[in-house]
């Protein structure tokens, strides 16, 4: 049996003429913000991850992955107020 592969936030950004712009509203709207924006600072953490393969080769990504976890951090701090 075949589970259907769940959707991240990165899946949504490139449905048909969908952007971030349009869907995190959506997204807002539907889920709430406390469920939603774990999800957002999951897929910055995951990014972060993702870059570290090229940190080796391109010294400059890593001040793009360290944005990527201050990004995180900050969409949680969101969560506390």
């Amino acid at each position: 049996m075949q589970y259907p592969k769940v959707l991240t936030i990165q899946d949504i950004s490139c449905v048909g003429q969908c952007s971030l712009t349009v869907a995190l509203p959506i997204l807002y709207s539907l889920l709430g913000r406390k469920r939603l924006y774990p999800l957002i600072a999951k897929g910055e953490y995951d990014a972060e991850k993702k870059y570290e393969a090229l940190v080796h080769d391109f010294e400059e990504v890593k001040t793009v992955q360290a944005d990527e976890h201050r990004h995180g951090d900050t969409v949680l701090a969101l969560l506390k107020k």
